[in-house]
């Protein structure tokens, strides 16, 4: 799996390395683990499938699905820089 950019274009984070899911699970997606209101207002209170990933090192929760992507073989080789 791989993470995708924020900037909303659809696109897997270039230079970035793809993801382990650690853990599948229905839950409220936490882009602020320790801010709730800040979380709200960004991704609401609705219920969606999150994952539980690890990531460079670090283990982020409750990420929510649309956040990631699977990605063919063509568009890995498109990451790797040249």
């Amino acid at each position: 799996m791989w993470i995708l950019s924020s900037d909303e274009s659809g696109e897997a984070m270039q230079n970035h390395a793809p993801v382990l899911i650690i853990a599948k699970y229905t839950g409220i997606p936490r882009a602020f683990l320790f801010n709730e209101e800040a979380n709200e207002k960004l991704v609401g209170a609705k219920k969606k499938t999150v994952y539980d990933i690890l990531c460079d090192g670090i283990v982020e929760e409750s990420v929510d699905e649309e956040w990631l992507t699977v990605l063919s073989d063509e568009d890995i080789l498109a990451l790797i820089p040249k």
